[in-house]
């Protein structure tokens, strides 16, 4: 193994990972400009002596990148023979006071609303159709029955039809979207719009199986989540649903396109039929409540009304932060919705409606009487067990520490509401060795890449990385799903974990010191890392809940990704049990390893000395300690961590 590859992962800022949508294909030059929170990195964990000012040609290239685009200097070192614990804990405390300069300009509010932004993306119903057909006649000449655009296709001489999709349909119809519009269309159709052809016959059998058959309940890969960091650090999901209709019709769900024409009579052989992506834009993790509410929308009685669509970019160019609140409740929609009998858009606005649900609080949404309710209980992660100590907001005394036990919390409650679906999709995926072997560079804070072609399996196994490391919350860039005109993001000399729909070529080219996962044939490539302490005991403890999930697996395909069996949900939770013991455990001596100064006011600082803690583990398990210590997560797990253990 190279010396680059055994050197680790370097201390960086969290923030300077946190990919912005203002261009998220730029390269790691360009997002670290972006970011506008600058933090100074922690100083909990130490080395009591040996230089730090080494380390590889990467960690070199990665510390100079965020010193000269962040303008931002690194405390003194404490070199070899200068050990210092009184100038090692008045650094902790100069640390302590940037991060308070920091929370002046972050906002700790909870939205109040279930969701931002729902939007239809696709193509418009007044796109040229005689094109698309005489498209489809030559392809179906040179042998292929659809085409698609070409987002990572630019050097194709071949004249297309404009297959580039658009904003259909937006509610709430003036609020501004929390990301911008060219990322929208992106994370939508991260592969591109494909458009097929579907032969007309005098039944037209095959085209009501298409529009009738409701594919979106029973077929994985027409669900997915994106997942990415916004212009205020905060994190946004998309819910996104794949729904195939014909071109020139609007919305089959929603019906509310404007600016349609009447479609004129066609007389070709065939009917074009697209995918159009229906996507609930929110910051709750609420996974499960966001697809029932768009698996709602089939079905309902609908009429027509102009409301919003064919969004201008223009008009959307901006995102919108978090922070603004719409105190709008659009009760003059809501009331034509229920007027016109369109059920689908009176669900969209009593939907938005609802006050986001409190902590341990069951939420049932009944805006139908011929739908099933939809009932989502939070869960009450109140307060954290973490290392044998017990963190509650209610037992925070200084604002930082209702900060951190704030995000922490944050992290608990997305990881729990990943906990089964994502994990057992991704354990009925791969084969156990496999899981492990993302586990531990997961933990390493490598450069993990997830090859799939099922949108609905790549999501929930990237996603899955949050549960599965839980104590410990992933500081660096992860994004379920890259689309293909991003993928100059994976050059970023940063560690990341993304999805990527397709290994093409380009994507084959910048993937050399890489994790590869090609779920599609169950592979993994990977450079030798160090091997997990107590590895065997910990295959062995996880190896029944993994068959179980294998055992499922099959039928996990024939239903959208985010549902599981009761079997599917005992099997991921026992599973997830053993990789939490097992990571506690890692840490269970920590208090052994801790120093505290106390001044004269009662201000505690603690700091871990690492060369102590990694001496206390088996010679065999400390190489990949070593590692481990060096990682951003660890480091911020133990401030947290180590913040509630000097109040005692």
């Amino acid at each position: 193994m190279s010396k680059s590859e055994d050197s680790g992962s370097p201390g960086w800022s969290a923030s300077l990972f946190m990919q912005t949508t203002e261009d998220v294909a730029r390269a790691v030059v360009a997002a670290a400009a972006a970011a506008t929170a600058v933090r100074s990195p922690r100083p909990s964990a130490v080395y009591s002596s040996k230089d730090e000012n080494g380390g590889s040609q990467f960690q070199k290239l990665q510390r100079h990148v965020s010193r000269v685009l962040k303008g931002f200097s690194h405390p003194p070192e404490v070199r070899s023979g200068t050990y210092n614990p009184e100038v090692l804990t008045s650094q902790k405390r100069q640390w302590a006071s940037f991060q308070l300069q920091y929370l002046d300009h972050r906002s700790l509010k909870e939205p109040s609303r279930l969701f931002e932004s729902m939007v239809v993306v696709g193509l418009p119903p007044n796109c040229d159709i005689q094109a698309l057909q005489r498209q489809y006649a030559t392809r179906k000449f040179e042998g292929s029955g659809k085409f698609r655009s070409a987002l990572s296709c630019q050097n194709n001489s071949r004249v297309e039809p404009n297959l580039e999709p658009q904003v259909l349909f937006v509610y709430p119809p003036e609020k501004q979207l929390p990301l911008k519009y060219k990322d929208l269309l992106s994370f939508c159709f991260p592969g591109g719009v494909e458009v097929h052809a579907v032969e007309r016959t005098p039944s037209m059998s095959e085209l009501n199986e298409i529009l009738l058959s409701q594919e979106h309940l029973k077929q994985s890969d027409l669900s997915f989540v994106f997942r990415l960091q916004v212009a205020d650090n905060s994190t946004l999901y998309g819910c996104c649903v794949l729904v195939e209709e014909i071109v020139q019709k609007p919305s089959g769900l929603l019906s509310l396109i404007s600016d349609r024409q009447p479609a004129a009579p066609s007389l070709s052989r065939y009917v074009m039929t697209t995918r159009r992506c229906y996507c609930i834009l929110s910051r709750l993790p609420f996974f499960e409540l966001h697809f029932g509410l768009l698996n709602s929308f089939q079905g309902s009685p609908c009429e027509e009304r102009n409301l919003r669509s064919d969004v201008d970019d223009t008009e959307t160019e901006e995102a919108s932060i978090s922070g603004q609140e719409d105190s709008s409740d659009h009760l003059d929609i809501l009331e034509w919705a229920k007027a016109n009998n369109h059920g689908s858009l009176q669900i969209l606005c009593e939907y938005y409606r609802l006050p986001c649900p409190t902590r341990g609080s069951k939420l049932t949404f009944h805006p139908l009487e011929h739908l099933h309710p939809l009932e989502y209980h939070r869960p009450d992660e109140k307060v954290l067990h973490i290392a044998g100590s017990t963190i509650d907001l209610r037992s925070c005394s200084t604002r930082l520490e209702f900060a951190e036990a704030h995000t922490a919390l944050l992290a608990e409650e997305e990881a729990t509401t990943l906990s089964t679906w994502a994990v057992a999709c991704m354990c009925g995926s791969l084969r156990l060795e496999h899981v492990l072997t993302i586990f531990a560079g997961a933990l390493l804070e490598k450069q993990i890449v997830v090859v799939c072609s099922n949108l609905g399996i790549l999501s929930a196994t990237v996603l899955s990385i949050v549960p599965l490391i839980r104590p410990y919350q992933w500081q660096s860039l992860l994004m379920p799903v890259l689309p293909d005109d991003m993928l100059d993001f994976l050059d970023a000399p940063v560690p990341y974990i993304v999805g990527v729909k397709n290994k093409t070529s380009e994507v084959q080219s910048k993937l050399a010191n890489v994790i590869l996962v090609d779920a599609n044939k169950n592979q993994i490539k990977a450079s030798t890392i160090p091997q997990l302490p107590r590895h065997r005991e910990l295959f062995s403890c996880l190896s029944p809940y993994h068959a179980k999930l294998v055992g499922e697996s099959y039928l996990g395909r024939k239903r959208p990704v985010h549902e599981c069996t009761d079997v599917q949900i005992e099997a991921a939770k026992g599973f997830l049990s053993v990789l939490r013991s097992y990571l506690d455990s890692l840490c269970s001596n920590m208090r052994s390893h801790t120093i505290t100064n106390v001044q004269s006011n009662n201000d505690k600082v603690s700091l871990l000395l690492k060369e102590s803690f990694i001496d206390s583990f088996l010679s065999r398990d400390r190489p990949f300690m070593k590692l481990f210590v060096d990682t951003q997560l660890f480091s911020v797990h133990t401030d947290l961590v180590l913040s509630f253990i000097q109040k005692e």
